[in-house]
């Protein structure tokens, strides 16, 4: 009955706004989880799969088969699976759904069927569910008063009675159960509906408010909504960065001493998203090779590593030279787009910095950036050796237009801002859109 009344005001909101819910039926999971995922996909957008981090300079979007790993194998997953059986079912294996399914026939004889739809059959014809045997082949059975209130008696014992028995088998599992039974016993209460902008302004500052007390106590820098998914404790810090320990080569005349730290970031929308970033440190034909690879969109992780791992084979030379260079990373690109990563959402920027004797020469690929700090009178100061490779750059803007791409912000894309090419750094980017606007808005670089 405490579902039944979860499912009653649920439906209530599907008689109210139909168009803006699709239903999606636990059995439909375990029976074909990647038809049930590409439905979810059609019905939310492509868009609705992703997000423009507003000063971020990657448009971030998820594809199905991304989303179906993360529903049984994410942190996400891991969490809810804790929560009930159905929650850890979906968790499993494809030979667990098989078994299941032939479960549930073989359990289910006429007699239980009849006796569930004669209780359930009004909430399951609303659900959608076909029955096999009220208004089919039987009527619902009718249950007099004193037979209800046996059927209480004797569901209130045998519930008593399974308690007390997980309490020693599975102490997991009865907590679980304690708290969803409190948690189901409270009154379902009906949101009130944003109805303005104003509304909404002074909700997200409400939550604001809350973070900013939040991250005083904190001693980083967290992303948006870090306060509703939780922090990260000192140690899970550590156990994200990667250090190389500090080593010494000698270049001509030069001694130069180097170290490389690489930390994974923490994305409260995408727990499990792995370090993007690559570096190399090597020496070929004489030559000192350091390179930083920062990968983007759903692969990027391999795309990085991929670069990583053949920009030196396709280094055709033993000289350092300007255009050798600049041939193998053009010929890394065409490797990536035919090695079998999926980079259509994907890829990777790169900075090479060759040293031999007292020369360097140095390539960027998007937005990393070389700089040189020097000490002046006891005082640091920093200059850049490079131009990032942005659309802020005015030949970057009209390389990208004369192949075929859009360059705008995500609010002038969607007619939210006036048309225009002042854009201020540290403002929304100006960003690269396909042309085709009906295959949706992707992929919104800002590289």
């Amino acid at each position: 009955s405490k579902w039944t009344n979860l499912q009653h005001h649920a439906l209530h909101v599907l008689s109210v706004s139909e168009s803006l819910v699709h239903q999606v039926r636990y059995e439909s999971l375990l029976k074909d989880n990647a038809a049930t995922m590409n439905a979810m996909n059609d019905f939310m957008g492509k868009r609705k799969f992703g997000k423009v981090l507003r000063r971020g300079s990657v448009a971030i979007l998820k594809k199905v088969e991304d989303m179906m790993h993360s529903s049984t194998s994410g942190t996400g997953a891991k969490q809810a699976s804790v929560l009930s059986y159905q929650f850890k079912n979906l968790t499993r294996g494809e030979s667990f759904r098989k078994q299941q399914f032939q479960k549930w026939r073989n359990e289910m004889n006429d007699d239980d069927i009849l006796l569930i739809e004669s209780v359930a059959h009004e909430m399951m014809t609303r659900l959608g569910y076909e029955l096999h045997t009220v208004g089919v082949t039987r009527d619902a059975l009718v249950f007099s008063d004193e037979q209800i209130a046996e059927f209480k008696l004797l569901n209130e014992e045998g519930i008593k009675n399974m308690m007390q028995d997980l309490a020693m088998t599975n102490p997991e599992d009865s907590n679980r159960r304690r708290i969803r039974k409190a948690v189901l016993e409270q009154d379902a209460v009906m949101l009130s509906t944003i109805t303005n902008k104003e509304e909404d302004v002074d909700e997200e500052d409400e939550d604001g408010d809350d973070e900013d007390k939040i991250k005083k106590i904190h001693p980083y820098q967290w992303p948006k909504g870090a306060s509703k998914v939780g922090y990260l404790t000192y140690e899970q810090v550590s156990e994200r960065l990667q250090v190389k320990e500090a080593r010494t080569i000698k270049s001509g005349n030069f001694s130069i001493k180097y170290s490389v730290a690489m930390q994974r970031g923490y994305y409260p929308s995408d727990l499990d998203k792995p370090c993007q970033d690559s570096f190399l440190d090597d020496n070929f034909h004489g030559m000192h090779w350091f390179c930083v690879f920062d990968g983007h969109g759903p692969t990027g992780h391999d795309c990085a590593q991929y670069a990583r791992d053949n920009v030196i084979e396709n280094y055709n030379g033993t000289a350092m030279s300007k255009d050798t260079l600049g041939g193998s990373l053009f010929n890394v690109n065409k490797g990536l787009r035919e090695s079998g990563i999926d980079d259509s959402n994907s890829g990777t920027t790169a900075l090479t910095v060759l040293i031999k004797g007292g020369k360097l020469l140095i390539a960027n690929v998007g937005d990393c950036r070389c700089v040189v700090v020097s000490s002046v009178d006891g005082k640091l100061s920093a200059r850049a050796l490079t131009s990032d490779q942005t659309p802020h750059r005015k030949d970057e803007r009209e390389r990208i237009k004369k192949a075929g791409g859009l360059v705008m912000t995500s609010e002038q894309y969607d007619g939210e801002e006036a048309m225009h090419e002042q854009w201020v750094d540290g403002d929304s980017p100006p960003r690269i859109w396909s042309p085709n606007r009906d295959e949706g808005k992707f992929p919104g670089c800002a590289f």
